[in-house]
């Protein structure tokens, strides 16, 4: 009875609505999904098959009044295969959001909110390069991402509330945009004797010209006094920025002058009453670079310095989108194998099971095999150095390239007086073979790669670790397109690992691992998608990830990395 109350809620709403709004909108997306998985672990012949699937129907309603009301909804509901009764059909609402104008001035958004400023204060990113991949990964990448509200403005999903509004001006500057918001993180709790958590601040934007435009970014993440009966703050965090762009125009040349620098206030503040850890601290950021855009040549080049203190916290734009370690099967939950569980792995990308959508106030744990350069994007703390990049985009559309090069280096060591260098070479290409040779059908090939390198005398650091990428997409009738992908994920060397505490400091006396690294992870795909429309489209592929590692380099704790993964995967998506 409650799960048809659900259903029938959002249509009820908007059928009484319908009668005063001007306009009433369905939208929505539909998936089906089905999954045949075979896990053999290699070291003792021993198997683990598993298949399931689903039907899921995102309902998106939107119900609005001209400019002055909008009311949105997404109702999901999901059937698992194998299940043919009302009772095993799950009904959620996906999001809920109220928009409207005050004033006729200033917007306003309610409920479920998408945000981000810039990759210094809000912003969420994959620290794993995958530019020019396979569309076989690519859609099972855009699965992940839906799921877990990701999307290529790098936004983050909330709850809370948005003002924003833009004012004109006839002469001197263009336009002053302001934004100021305000979201729940975290609920008070008495039991873990957690606080109400909440992120709130804002930006004002000036234009002054096309050739000139400077921004103040604030972002806080505070715990509220007396919200679990203490009148103590538990944590308060305060980052805020500024950024600016300078364009200089000369004729088939356009130079450009950009950069962000600013700095956090961190105050944490554990324990209770005589028994308190307090810890407050503050370190900055700078990031500048110059760049050219050669437009008659399609050739855009930039350089950038950045320094990035080792005390500089900015959770909503360092936590990770990825956790660091799992133990999964082969549809990315636990399973035993050999005896205990595999560890988490580069075929688990591809599943929703370790997508983190939380904002950590602590630096959270990264496998250094996958990403030890910029575990936290361009915002990871004690990082210093260049970087430089050129992307290159062919007028009549057979080729498009990217290169970018980061020569960084930690700003102090940590826990010894040397510290570590790293290098990280970064690209690929997409060549589209049907625009050279005058075809209709799309033949495309695409190749890309990342190299990292890290290195320290001290303590003998030398790690290396290496991604690569490799597809083609041959249409072989009009939308028919047969698809064939490869992805390499290779780590040799050593490296020492040491987390964070819970004031965001490497402890002077904590331990010290050192974990070795030699191991291989491939995955290898072949499939077909038929593109029924622009937003319609249904394929199947076969996945076959391998993962082989030296048993002497097995981490401590750790089982041996020797998989195998067979995967049958269907995908019908329509959107609408």
């Amino acid at each position: 009875m409650t799960k048809k109350l659900l259903l029938a809620a959002p249509l009820f709403i908007a059928s009484m609505l319908t009668a005063t709004a001007q306009k009433v909108e369905f939208g929505g997306l539909g998936r089906a999904e089905v999954e045949n998985n075979q896990l053999n672990d290699t070291t003792s012949a021993s198997t683990d098959k598993t298949t399931g699937g689903k039907v899921l129907m995102d309902l998106g309603i939107q119900v609005s009044r001209g400019d002055i009301l909008r009311a949105s909804a997404i109702l999901r509901v999901v059937n698992g295969f194998g299940s043919f009764d009302g009772d095993a059909v799950d009904f959620t609402f996906r999001q809920l959001r109220l928009e409207g104008l005050i004033g006729k001035k200033v917007k306003y958004e309610i409920g479920d909110l998408d945000v981000a400023l810039t990759p210094y204060t809000i912003h969420f990113e994959d620290d794993i390069y995958n530019g020019f991949e396979s569309e076989l990964f690519g859609i099972r990448r855009d699965v992940v991402n839906y799921e877990g509200f990701v999307t290529d403005e790098h936004t983050r999903r909330m709850q809370g509330v948005n003002l924003f509004t833009t004012l004109n001006f006839k002469s001197g500057v263009e336009s002053l945009f302001l934004r100021g918001f305000g979201n729940r993180l975290i609920g008070a709790d008495k039991t873990s004797g957690q606080p109400d958590r909440l992120l709130f601040g804002g930006r004002a934007g000036l234009v002054q010209s096309k050739y000139f435009q400077i921004g103040v970014n604030a972002v806080a993440i505070h715990d509220i006094a007396g919200s679990i009966g203490s009148e103590d703050y538990q944590y308060r965090n305060l980052v805020t920025t500024t950024d600016f762009r300078i364009a200089y125009p000369m004729g088939k040349i356009d130079l450009e002058l950009t950069g962000e620098l600013g700095r956090s206030q961190h105050s944490d503040v554990l324990g209770s009453g005589t028994e308190m850890d307090t810890l407050d601290y503050k370190d900055g950021f700078m990031d500048i670079g110059l760049g050219a855009d050669f437009k008659d040549m399609g050739l855009k080049v930039r350089g950038s310095y950045r320094r990035v203190g080792i005390n500089y916290i900015s959770p909503a734009a360092q936590s990770r989108m990825f956790s660091a370690f799992g133990a999964m099967d082969a549809e990315g939950s636990l399973a035993s194998v050999n005896g205990g569980t595999r560890n988490y792995l580069l075929y688990d990308r591809f599943t929703p099971t370790l997508l983190n959508s939380e904002i950590s106030t602590v630096l959270m744990a990264y496998n250094p095999a996958f990403s030890n350069v910029t575990p936290y994007g361009v915002a990871t703390p004690n990082r210093q150095g260049l970087t430089l990049n050129a992307t290159y985009e062919d007028k009549k559309d057979r080729l498009e390239a990217e290169l970018i090069y980061d020569m960084l280096s930690e700003i102090v060591g940590v826990n010894v007086a040397e510290t570590r260098q790293f290098t990280s070479l970064k690209g690929g290409l997409a060549l589209h073979v049907n625009n050279f040779i005058g075809w209709k059908k799309e033949v495309t090939l695409h190749g890309g790669v990342r190299m990292e390198s890290t290195k320290r005398d001290e303590l003998s650091i030398d790690l290396s670790s290496n991604i690569i990428n490799a597809g083609i997409d041959l249409e072989v009738i009009p939308r028919l397109h047969l698809l064939a992908g490869y992805k390499m994920l290779t780590a040799k060397g050593n490296e020492y690992l040491q987390e964070r505490d819970d004031l965001n400091q490497y402890p002077t006396d904590g331990l010290v691992v050192r974990h070795d690294y030699d191991f291989t992870q491939g995955i290898l795909a072949a499939g077909l998608k038929y593109n029924f429309s622009e937003n319609t489209f249904f394929n199947f592929q076969v996945d076959q990830f391998v993962a082989g590692q030296d048993e002497s380099a097995v981490p401590t704790g750790e089982t041996l990395q020797d998989y195998n993964i067979t995967q049958f995967y269907f995908n019908y998506t329509q959107k609408f």
